[in-house]
């Protein structure tokens, strides 16, 4: 009853867009709704995949990827040099967050980790946590959810990181002592997942190993066999989420028409980023670059590495077997105002 009457909202929510397209951004905690998400997945599905137009496919699955997103807002008061402004945050998978928080397993999987990031033998936390819980599906959950907004930060400015993880919305929202009432175990892991995320230091992960006159990287976050670059550790969240939200896409039982279970991640992924990256202050922020027929040319607004890690991370969820562009063709692609065309094959 309670999935019935979120579709009705959204639903509902798509009828007053096509009324008033921008009026619901003029606050930005509305664009991270899950009724405007929906809305620009179904706009931009519709613009770059014709072919989804039939039988309303695009809002369909972006209806069904907002469920089983499962998002929570999260709003930060931010300190300004004219007074404060409230900045949200995105916490998504939230109700299997709080599951896998409860457990004991998490402790030991976050224990094993926390010591092995710590020791001189090369490390890849996923092909671990893949062989640990016998199953890539559940080892794509355990990136997915539990790391999915951690960012390696540089030594150099210590201080601000510690001041970021105060302020991420994974831990604001973890907190225990903003809960009624919490197991020693979700204390633990919480304890656990704050101290990893303090040691995903940037020279700790790229600090090179010598063997047989080699140089290696230390330790390694994306499934073997995926050539993506290991300097991209500041953003793997972004290509864990998109990769999970396609599995789960898939697992649904549900027909995954033109594409879309890898699609519609990707275009999140997409949005995120650009909406993120914005000045959240000045709304409208670039709405017509998000909503209109418009080339998408949003320069230096985003991180185009971010962007291209959830375009893999979508396809290596879905099993996409398509030729996979590389980072060059994509940014040209980007670049030239039209790779969502291309990118969407």
């Amino acid at each position: 009853m309670k999935n019935q009457l979120k579709v009705f909202l959204v639903f509902l929510s798509f009828q007053l867009f096509a009324q008033n397209p921008l009026g619901i951004f003029k606050n930005p905690i509305n664009l991270f709704s899950e009724a405007s998400i929906a809305q620009l997945l179904k706009h931009r599905c519709v613009k770059y995949i014709p072919e989804a137009r039939q039988g309303n496919a695009c809002g369909i699955y972006a209806l069904e990827f907002i469920e089983k997103l499962d998002l929570k807002v999260i709003t930060h008061r931010k300190k300004t040099k004219k007074g404060f402004k409230i900045v949200p945050r995105v916490v998504v998978f939230k109700e299997e967050l709080l599951g896998l928080m409860g457990k004991n397993k998490t402790t030991h999987l976050l224990s094993e980790i926390n010591q092995k990031m710590n020791s001189k033998e090369k490390f890849n936390v996923f092909s671990y946590l893949k062989k640990a819980l016998a199953s890539e599906d559940k080892a794509l959950q355990f990136m997915a959810v539990m790391f999915q907004d951690i960012v390696p930060y540089s030594e150099k400015n210590n201080k601000g990181y510690q001041r970021f993880v105060n302020e991420n919305a994974l831990f604001t929202y973890l907190d225990p002592s903003k809960r009624i009432f919490v197991s020693k175990v979700y204390k633990r892991n919480f304890n656990l997942l704050k101290e990893i995320s303090l040691k995903f230091a940037i020279s700790h992960f790229q600090k090179p190993l010598k063997r047989k006159g080699k140089i290696e990287t230390k330790v390694t976050v994306y499934p073997e066999g995926i050539n993506i670059s290991e300097n991209s550790y500041g953003v793997f969240y972004h290509f864990y989420v998109t990769a999970y939200m396609a599995r789960k896409l898939l697992a649904g039982g549900y027909i995954n028409p033109y594409g879309l279970a890898h699609h519609m991640p990707f275009l999140f992924n997409y949005i995120y980023e650009v909406a993120m990256m914005s000045k959240l202050s000045k709304i409208p922020f670039n709405l017509k670059e998000l909503l209109l027929d418009e080339p998408d040319k949003i320069t230096g607004m985003y991180k185009l590495s971010d962007i291209y890690l959830g375009y893999r991370g979508s396809r290596f969820g879905a099993g996409f077997p398509a030729k996979i562009l590389s980072t060059t063709d994509f940014n040209t692609y980007f670049v030239d105002g039209v790779y969502l065309a291309p990118v969407c094959k």
